[in-house]
């Protein structure tokens, strides 16, 4: 399929239809935690967001040594016609951007437990990828 500028939401479209970033969201806060659900709506797209873009951001090199290239970051690449390298950047600075939201809403609601849940979530999400060596996030790499 051939990708123009125009088509500049159809990369996240795709993204968010063949991942379960929705599914984390919605279970992260179990019901002892009382996340008061105005609050919960407000950083339910944004936690998804997050776990979308982290980890197309560490299933990256992964999938380049399979020679995947029909994923987000390829596809969004081509259509904002930007570099694999800085687009990579791009989803990471973006990752980092939702989870700071994410953290700030929560912690404005007073409910501490729920900020200590969802950074324990994002310590998880990182240790599941840099402990599986399927993400070969183990291996040294050489940047040019």
């Amino acid at each position: 399929m051939k990708l123009t500028s125009a088509s500049a939401s159809w990369p996240y479209f795709l993204r968010r239809k063949t991942g379960s970033s929705i599914a984390y969201a919605f279970m992260l806060f179990p019901k002892e935690v009382n996340v008061d659900a105005t609050v919960y709506i407000q950083v339910a797209d944004e936690m998804t967001l997050y776990i979308d873009l982290l980890n197309d951001v560490l299933s990256f090199y992964k999938e380049y040594l399979a020679g995947e290239r029909k994923n987000y970051v390829y596809n969004r690449a081509a259509v904002t016609q930007r570099s694999i390298e800085d687009t990579l950047r791009d989803i990471a600075e973006e990752a980092i951007q939702a989870n700071s939201r994410v953290t700030q809403v929560l912690e404005s609601s007073g409910n501490m437990c729920a900020v200590n849940m969802w950074r324990k979530f994002v310590n998880g999400y990182f240790a599941f990828h840099f402990t599986l060596k399927r993400y070969h996030l183990h291996e040294s790499v050489d940047v040019e």
